[in-house]
């Protein structure tokens, strides 16, 4: 599996780049950012400070490297559910970034982003909005129109309009996202799921059933194919997708597909 294929990969680098530590010290980041991206957030938070512990030992506390690592593990703790901790992480990243002047930067976009999601769960939905959005101008700026980056923002902006029941927007957000991840990543892109679990879930609210279907089912085979059939992302489409079938009256598909759903979750995923 791909979680496995990265664990591999970091037995490799701790035998093999033993006297190389600042290329050791990069691929922790590199491949902590990408453990988290296919949530296995106790893996990531374990390889991102590892980073953590060696890349200030290379440049000191305050490089841009080290910034951009501590803001990935912000992101992680945030996910798990430690806001204070990750609030800290990324509050400290925005110091040092204004300390370098670096405080327009696409980094500090990034951050931003982290500290959108604090301002999410505590329900500041309005503050968050205006930091994504501010997160997504600097970004595209700097990457442009069709950078994956820029379509993540996007996709948090309409996350936080359906929070503040701004339906008609958020879904013309997420298109959005999802057209600019299909440009530069093409339509088979795992990165699509998420953005289409967020426009299936607006379409549901607005009572659009059969729309909504048809996005599930596509991120269904999309989350299948990337991440094989037990994947936490497998298991949430799968679950939202039976609480469909419950509003459609359809109690024996929805059944089949919480029974898909709770084989595809961990034990202890809050989804399950």
């Amino acid at each position: 599996t791909p979680v496995e294929l990265i664990g591999a990969g970091l037995a490799a680098i701790d035998h093999e780049l033993k006297r190389e530590p600042a290329l050791h010290a990069e691929l922790l980041d590199d491949f902590g950012g990408i453990q988290g991206h296919l949530g296995a957030l106790a893996n990531a938070q374990l390889t991102l400070q590892r980073a953590l512990d060696e890349r200030p030992q290379l440049y000191g506390a305050e490089h841009l490297a080290v910034v951009e690592t501590r803001r990935k593990l912000a992101r992680i703790l945030i996910k798990q559910g430690d806001l204070d901790a990750g609030t800290a992480l990324a509050e400290r990243s925005l110091a040092a970034l204004q300390r370098l002047k670096q405080q327009d930067s696409p980094e500090a976009a990034q951050v931003k982003l982290v500290m959108a999601m604090v301002m999410i769960n505590r329900k500041q939905r309005e503050a968050a909005l205006q930091l994504e959005s501010e997160a997504a101008h600097t970004l595209e700026a700097a990457y442009g129109h069709d950078d994956p980056r820029v379509a993540d923002a996007s996709h948090r902006s309409a996350q936080a309009l359906i929070q503040l029941r701004r339906d008609g927007e958020a879904e013309t957000m997420v298109r959005d996202a999802i057209s600019r991840s299909e440009r530069s990543q093409g339509v088979d892109s795992p990165r699509l799921a998420m953005p289409l679990l967020t426009l299936a879930s607006v379409l549901k609210q607005a009572q659009r059933s059969d729309d909504a279907d048809a996005v599930f089912e596509r991120a269904i085979a999309l989350t299948r194919k990337s991440f094989g059939p037990k994947h936490y992302l497998l298991g949430t489409l799968l679950s939202r997708q039976a609480n469909l079938r419950l509003s459609q009256r359809r109690p024996q598909e929805a059944l089949a597909l919480f029974t898909a759903a709770d084989s595809a979750l961990d034990e202890d995923d809050l989804e399950r």
